[in-house]
């Protein structure tokens, strides 16, 4: 393989610097490494979730992921009864508390007043192990007997579990996209730039925002024999 030309790929390549640039730029959340750690993100879904918390987007962030979720095509056989939807968009789950690693549940919201309790068992890179998706939920049968019980598994791409509706960080994306949009009035600028941060690292991270494709794509067009000469030169080694 002609080292000059890969010296000039990696060094003199304007859209390769711009895609590093663009995965690079100043993010606190970042530096934090959020968005390497499993908890860390149900930190901030707890956050984000708890209608009492400083965003002030009381209960809507909460119902707008309840309702995309319940109403996702692939959960028509865990939700038996549309009527639950029905109510939950009529409720107020003001009162919802929040709570983390409750039963060692990642996320556990708990209405007493509406008689409902959400678990949302959080796997970013880990898998489910010793049934516990199962004992969770038994579990939360067992301590709220009469409660309407939500059981949600969230995975990066909506991993599926008997029993639980299927979640995934696009539908958090999209559900965080949604209130900057549509509610941006009701909060402070501090946590409209918060949440673009934590956006951001979603895009990057898991899904990958459209720019960031566009430009991966058109650097392997570009410079596709470069590639994949390179990539036959590593596995021949």
């Amino acid at each position: 393989m002609d080292k000059h030309l890969l010296i000039n790929f990696v060094v003199n390549n304007d859209k390769l610097e711009l895609l590093k640039a663009r995965i690079n730029r100043f993010n606190p959340l970042k530096v934090l490494k959020v968005q390497d750690h499993e908890i860390r993100h149900s930190n901030v879904l707890a956050w984000i979730f708890s209608p009492a918390e400083s965003h002030n987007f009381d209960d809507k962030m909460l119902k707008r992921f309840l309702l995309k979720v319940l109403l996702k095509p692939d959960n028509d056989d865990v939700l038996d009864n549309m009527d639950i939807v029905y109510e939950l968009q009529q409720k107020s789950l003001m009162d919802m508390k929040v709570f983390r690693e409750k039963y060692h549940i990642d996320i556990l919201l708990v209405s007493d007043h509406h008689k409902i309790v959400i678990l949302i068992e959080n796997k970013v890179y880990s898998v489910e192990h010793s049934n516990q998706l199962d004992r969770y939920h038994k579990k939360v049968k067992t301590e709220y007997p009469g409660y309407l019980i939500i059981p949600i598994f969230l995975t990066l791409n909506g991993g599926t579990h008997k029993n639980y509706f299927s979640a995934s960080y696009d539908d958090i994306l999209e559900t965080i996209e949604f209130m900057i949009a549509h509610y941006k009035d009701r909060t402070s600028g501090d946590v409209i730039v918060f949440l673009n941060y934590y956006s951001e690292i979603l895009k990057e991270k898991y899904a990958m925002d459209p720019e960031l494709k566009r430009l991966c794509k058109e650097i392997y067009l570009e410079n596709k024999d470069i590639l994949v000469a390179k990539a036959i030169e590593e596995f021949t080694w």
